[in-house]
């Protein structure tokens, strides 16, 4: 299916061809481009397809993508109405054409379709016809070819060689590619009635001077005395080949022998269009030449003779265009439908002829466009009650016109199909125009509306078909759902969706209600297709690692406990695509040994001590890896991970190295900076597998007074390896201490064993 396209009006209902039967009716039309604002449309409405008739009615209505006018129809039944509309102010890249459209008015009629004026032929599909606008009929296609024809009389000097026929300006009387025609014959060359092609009428051999010209041998040519020799090769026997409706070119070379033809051949003369009293003004000798039809009436051949006196001595020449018309040819309807339930088909011919073949017939079309001819040679009424609708809900109708006589075809009256109609929606944009951008894994949605401008229900829910094309990778998403339909006059609200994971860049948004699915009177206006509409940057952003151990980010080379919990975190500020699985993790530990050439472990997600996280909307993926009674030694461990959308979390591996000791020991750091101006900051570092039973941390003044005193209760979390304390030299008001010498004393109890620092602190203002 392919969209409407943009920059212009649609004339929605009014159906084409539709029959109208009530005298208010609503003219509804639509702007093409469904994310088009309010715009204004110009409208008119007549009797006459030329739009110059008193009836004549404009108006100019408004609408954001749909409009409508109502009118006032004429008392006057079966009367067709051409109405067409165009922006008012088109844009520069916009259309400034109008769309035309036709209905009949046909007082308390069933609904259905008709055509009956000649202007409303113009969309069929004509094959051998075409319509002549200037006489208001069909007719049947028209060839043409130039004749130049150049004779002389018996007693013109010049040589009878130099008698010309060209047609189309090719020469076919000449002497080097066959034989020229003989002095003192009449002339015959006959051409087909549908393509003009030049043919003999007796094909006699090329030694045979009844033939002559060039090859092949066109022109027939007969002396007085081979006229009438019989023997199935005379003049006579070549007017009986002729084929009825071909044109035939008659002309003389020297002297014919008119006052010898006998009346039976001047009567022959009569299948040719020519008339006794046209040949018997001639004189022997004279030049003639005669554009005449096999079975035309008698007399209505054009005979051409000299001007001048005497006419024997004069030059003779003709110039003229001969028409050919095909024989037969028909003309086929636009589609017609699709209906919920089809009646009745009636049919009209007009100004037939006795010599006129001709047939009406009808096929039914299926929605993916096969068609199947389901009677032929019908006439008058048919009965449609028992089409199936579902599998045909569209007809097409045929004229099949023949004449070989006249070669006139017959008119069409009038074709009228009776059914009931099928609803018709329209879709409408209701979201944000312009581009529209959003992060990759961001869900994204757009609003629409369907609505039912006709006065049919549909008889279901429809579906709603969404492409999203993404051009960075030729890929293609297809979802549908169902909407709810919408009654007559009323709207359905909806909106459509996509996950953008796996679509970064520029997408195509197609979107299609009811693909075919339910009847309706037109679909191209339930597409949207929106090109490049929806951008989705591509998740770059590297994602962030986060490695702690034992609840602390370890500085390189620290200690750490020998069942230490180390916890990998990936942070992603892409909240929209995360990390689901495993892949482009990677954790490799080294382990202490005395080797020169110690190789690493992939310490693999699924051993017994390592659990991953997936990532979830408000944490981030994760690993715990907690081994146990890890031997003592240096350890280097090695991170990276890539997030769901492949992006690393560094250039190179996170690295840190960190010790185990199984041996409780505690060595103090000192306090830095000191002196100090601000606070003062005290590390020390525990090793073994056991935090403090008890610590304490005490500040004095100089003269003993105690200042500041730490418990278990003032650190967070105590933990093998390098702790920290900070203190800021204030009193218990919060009010800053004067510059001086302090005083600290630190004591600490693990694993049954006591450790204890002391030393003096220099605070400076």
């Amino acid at each position: 299916t392919k969209s409407i396209p943009l920059g212009g009006t649609k004339n929605l209902f009014p159906f084409p061809y539709a029959i109208i039967n009530k005298q208010n009716a609503s003219l509804i039309l639509q702007c093409t481009d469904v994310q088009s604002d309010t715009r204004g449309f110009q409208i008119e409405l007549d009797t006459v397809n030329s739009f110059n008739s008193p009836y004549l009615q404009r108006q100019l209505v408004s609408g954001r993508v749909l409009a409508r006018l109502g009118v006032n129809l004429l008392a006057k039944d079966s009367l067709v109405y051409y109405w067409r509309t165009k922006l008012d102010v088109p844009k520069p890249e916009e259309s400034t054409d109008w769309v035309v459209s036709s209905f009949t008015f046909i007082n308390n009629s069933p609904e259905g379709w008709l055509q009956k004026d000649f202007a409303q032929l113009s969309e069929n599909n004509l094959s051998g016809l075409v319509p002549d606008a200037p006489s208001q009929r069909l007719k049947f296609i028209e060839t043409s070819e130039n004749i130049h024809v150049k004779t002389f009389g018996a007693s013109n000097p010049t040589s009878y060689t130099a008698v010309s026929v060209k047609i189309n300006n090719a020469e076919f009387n000449l002497g080097t590619q066959g034989q020229p025609c003989r002095n003192n014959t009449i002339n015959i060359v006959a051409f087909d009635k549908t393509s003009l092609v030049p043919y003999a009428g007796l094909p006699f051999n090329f030694q045979d001077p009844r033939t002559c010209g060039r090859e092949p041998q066109v022109i027939n040519s007969f002396t007085v005395a081979e006229m009438e020799a019989g023997l199935g090769a005379d003049f006579s026997a070549l007017v009986d080949a002729i084929h009825t409706s071909d044109s035939v070119l008659i002309f003389s070379i020297g002297d014919a022998g008119y006052s010898s033809w006998s009346s039976g051949l001047k009567t022959k003369l009569h299948n040719l269009g020519i008339l006794e009293s046209q040949i018997s003004g001639l004189q022997n000798g004279d030049p003639v030449i005669i554009l005449g039809r096999k079975g035309a009436p008698p007399g209505t051949a054009k005979v051409s003779t000299a001007s001048m006196v005497p006419a024997n001595a004069q030059s003779l020449e003709v110039q003229q265009n001969i028409t050919g018309r095909y024989t037969s040819g028909k003309m086929n309807s636009v589609l017609i439908g699709p209906a919920l339930h089809w009646k009745q088909l009636i049919t009209q011919a007009t100004m037939t002829q006795p010599s006129d073949q001709f047939h009406f017939a009808y096929y039914g079309v299926k929605f993916d466009g096969a068609q199947t001819l389901l009677q032929d040679s019908i006439a008058g009424m048919v009965d449609l009650t028992s089409l199936d609708p579902q599998q045909y809900p569209y007809l097409k109708l045929e004229l099949f016109s023949e004449d070989d006589i006249n070669l006139d075809p017959v008119q069409l009256g009038k074709w009228l199909v009776l059914y009931d109609p099928v609803p018709e929606g329209v879709l409408l944009f209701a979201g944000t125009k312009g581009q529209q951008s959003v992060g990759e894994g961001q869900s994204w949605s757009n609003p629409y509306a369907f609505v039912n401008i006709s006065d049919k229900a549909f008889t279901d829910s429809l579906t709603v078909k969404l492409e999203v094309l993404t051009s960075a990778t030729l890929s293609k998403e297809v979802t549908s759902f169902k909407i709810n339909p919408p009654l007559p006059g009323d709207t359905t609200h909806f909106s459509i969706s996509t996950n953008t994971l796996g679509k970064a860049g520029l997408n195509d948004i197609n979107v299609f209600v009811n693909p075919k699915i339910l009847p309706e009177q037109y679909y191209e206006n339930n597409v949207a297709d929106f090109e490049n509409y929806l951008h989705v940057a591509a998740d770059s952003l590297s994602p962030v690692l986060e490695v702690t151990i034992d609840g602390r980010y370890v500085t390189d080379g620290d200690f750490i406990s020998p069942n230490p919990f180390i916890l990998i975190k990936l942070k992603d500020e892409n909240h929209y695509v995360l990390k689901s699985d495993t892949t482009g993790v990677n954790v490799i530990l080294f382990y202490p040994c005395t080797a020169q050439d110690c190789p690493p472990r992939q310490i693999y997600l699924s051993r017994s001590d390592v659990q991953w996280f997936p990532a979830t909307a408000t944490s981030d993926f994760r690993i715990e890896f907690k081994p146990k009674n890890i031997p003592e030694g240096e350890y280097t461990l090695f991170v990276q991970a890539t997030d769901q959308s492949g992006n690393k979390s560094g250039k190179d591996p996170y690295q840190i190295r960190f010790q185990v000791k199984n041996e409780t020991t505690f060595a103090f750091q000192s306090a830095y900076p000191n002196p100090s101006s601000d606070a003062f900051f005290f590390n020390f570092v525990l090793t073994g597998n056991v935090v403090p039973d008890n610590f304490t941390l005490q500040v004095y003044a100089p003269d003993g007074r105690p200042l500041r005193e730490f418990g278990l209760g003032d650190v967070d979390s105590f933990y093998v390896g390098t702790n920290q304390l900070i203190w800021e030299p204030k009193d218990v008001f919060g009010n800053r201490l004067p510059a001086g010498l302090y005083l600290y004393r630190l004591r600490l109890s693990v694993g049954g064993k006591d450790f204890a620092e002391a030393g003096k602190l220099v605070l400076v203002r």
